[in-house]
């Protein structure tokens, strides 16, 4: 009932988005080779999941912030939904400026196949490409921190000189929090020394060594 109400207080807006693009079979490579040599965040929701509409107003504040990111929003709904309505939701949470798509087969199976043999087709799910074309997957919702840490990565790489990079995979300690997630890149050059991260408790992993490590709350 929530996710109904949520869905038309969204809809009430007029619809000011581009209608999305049908995201069929090829279309994952075709997305992925028009943002080949950048880093590019696709995200995956749905008409349909309640926790997605929840989120969507922090995606337009993130759009907002980030203007030079190419962020590219796809409609994954197992039922294909319509085009207007899917615009209007996007606008009325301020991600009209995103790159839009929607899942354009009935048979969505061999669609989350094409994104990730082990996706399920479960929403909210998070894309994370580099430009390098190395993929981190983040299911269910977003740490914001973490996309931000991600993209600062991503752009200070070009600075980088010595070829060295880092994974860091943080495994929430809180049983029943989000799923698994990772953030992988060259290190930013101002974190020579020290790295500053948002406070959470969870596992570092650098470069295949696992090595707990609390990190202080509030």
């Amino acid at each position: 009932m929530k996710a109904f109400v949520l869905l038309l207080l969204l809809l009430a807006s007029p619809a000011l988005a581009e209608e999305p693009r049908p995201f069929g079979r090829g279309s994952w490579q075709e997305l992925r080779q028009e943002h080949a040599g950048r880093p590019i965040i696709v995200h995956f929701w749905g008409l349909t999941c309640g926790p997605c509409l929840v989120e969507l107003p922090r995606w337009g504040e993130f759009i907002r912030e980030k203007p030079g990111v190419d962020v590219v929003m796809v409609a994954a709904d197992p039922v294909v939904g319509e085009r207007k309505a899917i615009a209007g939701v996007l606008a009325k949470a301020g991600c009209a400026a995103a790159e839009s798509w929607m899942f354009a087969d009935p048979f969505t199976d061999r669609l989350t196949y094409e994104v990730d043999p082990s996706w399920a087709g479960e929403l909210p799910l998070t894309l994370l490409v580099g430009a390098d074309g190395e993929v981190t997957t983040i299911r269910g919702e977003v740490n914001f921190a973490e996309l931000h840490a991600w993209i600062v990565q991503q752009t200070s790489g070009a600075n980088q000189t010595d070829g060295s990079r880092f994974l860091l995979l943080v495994s929430p300690a809180k049983s029943g929090g989000p799923g698994r997630r990772a953030l992988s890149g060259p290190p930013p050059a101002q974190a020579r020394g020290k790295l500053r991260m948002p406070a959470f408790e969870g596992v570092i992993q650098i470069r295949n060594l696992a090595l707990p490590f609390p990190f202080p709350r509030g």
